[in-house]
């Protein structure tokens, strides 16, 4: 609820899910159809997982990128 209200009062069209949450299928069935239901977009992880290990792919992209640039 919090995010769609965000979203109305900013303009954003498209709301996101991440977090370890994200891994129930039931809590991110209801929380797409709520966002969905108020005309917002939602997207959510494909190629990643919602939790902690797409904070480790994050963190090594950023420091692959880093050390190309020394």
């Amino acid at each position: 609820k919090l995010a769609i209200e965000s979203a109305k009062e900013k303009g954003i069209k498209t709301i996101g899910a991440t977090g370890g949450v994200f891994y129930n299928e039931a809590i991110t069935s209801h929380i797409k159809d709520a966002i969905e239901k108020e005309g917002f977009e939602f997207i959510q992880h494909i190629n990643s997982c919602p939790g902690d290990g797409s904070v480790s792919l994050g963190q090594a992209i950023v420091a692959g990128v880093n050390l190309n640039n020394l």
